[in-house]
């Protein structure tokens, strides 16, 4: 895939008239280096695809996310989002084991 012509999605442009025209602010993400992460893989959404252009990976991407949005929103995936009583202790133990750090 070619490189990107466009800012990051992480970049806004500036809209203060004290910068200059054009220019772009970057939001400063934390620095994840040599911390530790818990995931949990709950689901498969699609396989990887090499893309013709970035449009057709940012149309993709935005139909995953909606993917992902649905899928949490069942019933069986719910107790990994909320703190309900009501839920499999197996849940519970990964929904805990998320929280550990």
């Amino acid at each position: 895939m070619p490189p990107l012509s466009s800012p990051s999605p992480t970049a806004l442009h500036a809209s203060d008239p004290a910068t200059k025209p054009g220019s772009v602010v970057f939001h400063k993400l934390p620095d994840f280096y040599s911390t530790n992460l818990n995931l949990l893989i709950l689901g498969y959404i699609r396989p990887e695809y090499d893309y013709i252009s970035v449009d057709a990976l940012v149309e993709d991407i935005r139909v995953d996310c909606e993917v992902a949005r649905t899928s949490l929103a069942r019933k069986g995936y719910a107790g990994y989002l909320e703190d309900d009583e009501d839920v499999p202790d197996s849940v519970k133990e990964q929904r805990n084991w998320l929280r550990t750090f």
